[in-house]
């Protein structure tokens, strides 16, 4: 596993950041569900398809990246669903097709664990022996989300249907669908990124103006929530964007401090730059005057190969 899956998967696996990233999609930031809410489920996906190899019954096995069981009391009565993350670093170009295979894995899981009690029935009719599944029986539904961390922007298919070539529309509205549920912060508008409530505010804010740092001086250095960011954030954030951030004894680290260097660096930076600019044009100047090289060296205080680089900067 590398890096950026490593650190992904440990930000997305927290309960209060998992639950916050489905709040945010589903619920457009409403707190609906709770990290008690939650519980770790194996998130290997096997199913037994029908028919053997040589006699025997062949497994196919898929590994998620995080799953979990959410139960959540809406409408005054408790509903289960399978809720599951994929953290993506890069576009996968398949990806409504790899989410689907997730998800009909789990239901069809579902539906062999319910068929051993099914068929264990004697009073049940032939075709819910077939089956496994008797007329009375309910799925939980299964919901995977797509948290995309990358910089590019997310060009790749969002739904089953994009993937098909050369049919007409009436085959298409027959064919299976699937629509992918994505996160791309970068995508986001102000007020999405200010539906997460839990450290992910952190990272959408930092993925969304990676490439604008007076808007992350903005955004930081008037909301408390960016005082303190955990090891974890700092480290998907240093990993997708080019932010550093000095480290403290203190486990938390403090980005405000973090991004005063950032300003700091700013102003070297315009100084340096002044400097420069100041050099090309006494440069310009003296070789208008064709002052020879020596005295031009000597007022530069610079070396021939230097003077020969700012010549071929002007």
């Amino acid at each position: 596993m590398g890096k950026k899956d490593s650190a992904t998967k440990v930000l997305l696996r927290k309960p209060e950041n998992f639950a916050d990233a489905f709040n945010q999609f589903l619920y457009h930031g409403k707190q609906v569900i709770h990290p008690e809410d939650l519980q770790e489920r194996d998130p290997e996906e096997i199913v037994l398809p029908f028919g053997t190899a040589r006699g025997k019954t062949v497994d196919v096995t898929k590994l998620r990246d995080i799953l979990k069981l959410c139960t959540v009391k809406t409408d005054g009565k408790l509903n289960y669903c399978i809720l599951g993350i994929e953290s993506q670093a890069d576009v996968h170009y398949a990806m409504p097709v790899r989410n689907a295979l997730y998800d009909m894995m789990n239901l069809s899981s579902q539906v062999s664990k319910r068929a051993k009690e099914t068929r264990a029935d004697k009073q049940i009719t032939s075709g819910e022996f077939l089956s496994g599944f008797t007329k009375e029986d309910r799925l939980l539904p299964v919901i995977t989300l797509v948290f995309y961390f990358g910089e590019a922007p997310w060009d790749g298919p969002r739904t089953l249907r994009e993937m098909y070539e050369g049919v007409d529309e009436i085959v298409l509205s027959h064919a299976i669908d699937y629509k992918l549920n994505l996160i791309s912060p970068r995508e986001m508008n102000e007020e999405e990124l200010d539906q997460f409530h839990s450290e992910l505010r952190q990272v959408v804010t930092f993925l969304k103006y990676t490439e604008d740092t007076e808007m992350i001086k903005q955004n930081i250095m008037k909301q408390e929530l960016f005082q303190y960011a955990s090891e974890d954030v700092i480290r998907v954030v240093e990993l997708f964007t080019s932010y550093r951030f000095p480290r403290e004894e203190k486990e938390d680290v403090n980005m405000c401090k973090g991004l005063e260097g950032l300003r700091a660096e700013g102003v070297a930076e315009g100084l340096e730059r002044g400097k420069q600019e100041s050099r090309l044009t006494t440069l310009r100047n003296m070789l208008k005057r064709e002052f020879s090289d020596e005295l031009v060296m000597d007022v530069l205080e610079c070396s021939a190969e230097e003077l020969e680089e700012l010549k071929k900067q002007l």
